[in-house]
């Protein structure tokens, strides 16, 4: 198996996670970076080493998102006291 073969594979695998594991938040931020990891090595894969910068801004956005969710459940769990994911499905309407 080629990196790259697996780099797609990981990337799809966080994507499955995502569809079928919604219920809570921390598994949703689990499955996003999975996907980010398949990303980075599917990159990586792809330059060999001509130019890394793509890779690199690609794991500065991977540890803005880790940290932005990281704020957002920290912030969840200090207002509500759960993570569920059935939360914020309620209709303000």
């Amino acid at each position: 198996m080629t990196l790259s073969t697996l780099a797609y594979f990981i990337c799809v695998c966080g994507a499955a996670t995502l569809c079928f594991h919604r219920s809570h938040l921390l598994n949703l931020l689990i499955a996003l970076e999975t996907i980010m990891l398949g990303l980075v090595l599917a990159v990586l894969s792809s330059l060999y080493s001509s130019n890394f910068y793509m890779a690199l801004s690609l794991l500065v956005l991977g540890a803005c998102e880790a940290s932005l969710g990281l704020a957002l459940l920290v912030s969840l769990l200090r207002s509500q006291g759960k993570e569920s994911m059935n939360l914020m499905k309620t209709n303000p309407w």
